[in-house]
């Protein structure tokens, strides 16, 4: 590793770059909610909002992919997605470890832009997660062209934190690549002569909206969204040195389950005289210090990993090399593990060193590393106090976000959403799932669990956001704006607490104002290792002019009329759990098709031979 001393050399100059005219068309959008009202961009500032829940998180898919399809489909299930919030795309086996900057904006970020702005979905959206099966590894070169840098910079940048710094990188402003590019997390590192007996002080945890700017001391800005960012995380990577497709999905279910379970554990730094483990040291005693005040044992061990403990949960680790598995401790559900190192988040075969795949080999949720040579600088990597949000009730994402002040390099792995210690409750909306709902109806959510200080709640309906409310108020509910059908209403509390803890209750209604209704019968495939079983779905409904079976926003099968068997390529769908709903399409008197929603088609597809 080629060592620096580990301190920012200083702001480095960038040109300004006029920002492009970007193209936004050309993405067809065919959705549940399309009578719902469209209500804005992603560019434009939304109302303020809470911190991080499913309904925030848009899961981008390659569609090109089994091994990316059977991770999303264990991801919505686990955590619950709306189909709303997945979004498809497609990548060539070549795009799937490196992709160049302009084709990163062109092939994925401006098409999943669109899409949310076409589902309406902007006011509501602060990360955006991918499946695997996507390219780990952003070259910036085009984006920087003749300028020289600082040789601390290197030119390779990771698919995520080119996401969480879009608002830069769709200009193509090169100051992405700065070391103090995310003031969500400001720089607190120790400069070089300052005194050794001033103390390290965190930033307070914060809940993030992508609508809230930062300034540069950290102070968030509301309404503010030019200085904002969006979460980003890789569910995992399955190429090279990367998880398989069995260890990605066991991580989604172990984090999902760990949730709000207060893990008893404890939290390992890890020092030896290694300058991977010297560069952060400063925040360990400091981290320890917090963590107590949250009730969260915190230890500093000498040695590479914790040694012989079975309640792991989290570590921040300095070394080059390790094998996990020869130090018998045991990782909780939930634990965030990481080491800085160069090459531990080079993904690519033969990378040397070893990889941040092990960690969700070993149980982790959540790990990070950089894409190219990092030169041992702190500011590329989590200072201690990540595990401090995260055991302040912060997501995963969030965490990881508000510990690293210049993220460029930086691949993150895991669930974003994983809270091990944020706060549960128990909601209810007075209507009971599968009710039939027709008129007019008033409707008031609640909160049963003492403790958990509501601010307001938030009604979605089918996946979108459609009102928000004080504690004490109702809603009122005009069922006459939807199509009958089936519907998924989902209310979201959100707290008072610093980290702006939400939890969220899903009720499934049916909507019945003019007796249209979508039937359907299936027989679900048996698993056969020699050949893909086909799907046949049986579907009618009664004045219909078009039938279609829907995967998670997308058309799968379509026939004309008004009964047709509707058969699915399951190679298109992927394995795991899966949902699928018909859509019944009828021409209204006024020109205005209406769309019909059947109950959810759920079920489990075997691997593809």
């Amino acid at each position: 590793m080629k060592c620096k001393d580990g301190r920012h050399p200083g702001q480095f100059p960038f040109l300004d770059v006029p920002p492009h005219n970007l193209n936004m068309s050309g993405m067809k959008a065919t959705t549940l909610t399309a009578t719902l009202a469209i209500i804005g961009i992603l560019l434009l500032p939304s109302p303020a909002r809470a911190g991080l829940g499913p309904q925030n998180v848009i899961l981008v898919v390659n569609a090109s992919s089994p091994a990316s399809l059977a991770i999303a489909n264990e991801y919505i299930d686990a955590r619950h997605l709306s189909p709303a919030n997945v979004v498809y795309v497609e990548l060539a086996q070549a795009e799937l470890q490196i992709i160049q900057a302009h084709d990163f904006r062109k092939r994925i970020l401006q098409p999943v832009f669109e899409q949310i702005r076409l589902r309406g979905l902007a006011p509501q959206i602060d990360c955006v997660t991918y499946s695997g099966d996507f390219p780990h590894v952003v070259g910036v070169h085009g984006d920087v062209g003749e300028r020289k840098l600082p040789k601390v910079i290197s030119l390779a940048a990771s698919i995520n934190s080119m996401t969480y710094l879009y608002r830069q990188v769709l200009q193509a402003d090169i100051n992405y690549l700065s070391l103090t590019a995310n003031h969500y997390a400001p720089d607190i590192t120790p400069k070089p002569g300052a005194p050794t007996t001033q103390p390290i002080r965190m930033v307070p945890p914060r809940g993030f909206h992508r609508s809230t700017g930062w300034n540069a001391d950290g102070w968030p800005l509301p309404n503010h969204p030019e200085q904002g960012y969006l979460l980003s995380t890789v569910l995992g990577v399955t190429s090279g040195r990367g998880n398989s497709v069995d260890e990605i999905k066991q991580m989604i279910r172990r984090s999902a389950a760990a949730d709000c379970t207060a893990p008893t554990g404890t939290i390992y730094y890890l020092l030896n005289q290694d300058i991977r483990s010297k560069t952060r040291k400063w925040g360990f005693g400091p981290a320890i210090e917090e963590l107590k005040r949250l009730g969260v044992a915190g230890e500093i061990v000498d040695g590479v990993l914790p040694r012989n403990k079975n309640d792991v949960a989290g570590t921040m680790v300095g070394i080059s090399d390790f094998e996990w598995n020869k130090y018998g401790s045991t990782i909780t559900p939930g634990a965030i593990c990481e080491h800085l190192t160069s090459n531990g988040g080079v993904m690519f075969a033969n990378g040397g060193q070893t990889c941040i795949s092990e960690f969700i080999r070993a149980g982790a949720s959540g790990t990070s590393g950089t894409v190219m040579e990092p030169f041992a600088i702190q500011e590329k990597f989590p200072n201690a106090f990540i595990h401090v949000y995260y055991a302040a009730g912060c997501s995963l994402a969030e965490a990881f976000y508000q510990s690293v002040s210049g993220p460029y390099q930086l691949l993150i792995i895991g669930d974003p959403l994983c809270k091990p210690w944020g706060k549960s409750a128990e909601l209810t909306l007075g209507i009971e799932p599968g009710a039939v709902l027709k008129g007019h109806l008033a409707v008031k959510p609640a909160c049963k669990t003492p403790g958990f200080p509501v601010a307001r709640f938030e009604l979605y309906v089918d996946g979108v956001r459609r009102a928000t409310t004080d504690p004490d108020k109702q809603w009122g509910l005009d069922t006459t704006q939807l199509p009958d059908g089936y519907h998924e209403l989902r209310v979201v509390a959100i707290a008072s607490d610093a980290v702006e803890s939400q939890c969220h209750l899903i009720v499934p209604i049916t909507i019945d104002n003019h007796g249209e209704r979508v039937t359907v019968t299936f027989t679900p495939p048996k698993p056969d290792p020699l050949e893909v079983a086909p799907l046949h779905i049986q579907a009618s409904m009664k004045g219909a002019k078009r039938l279609i079976l829907m995967h998670n926003n997308r058309e799968v099968a379509t026939a004309e009329g008004e009964s047709a068997a509707l058969s699915p390529k399951l190679v298109d769908i992927g394995a795991g759990p899966i949902q699928m709903q018909v859509i019944g399409v009828i021409a209204g008197a006024d020109g205005v098709e209406r769309r019909v929603a059947s109950e959810p088609i759920r079920l489990t597809l075997p691997p593809t031979p």
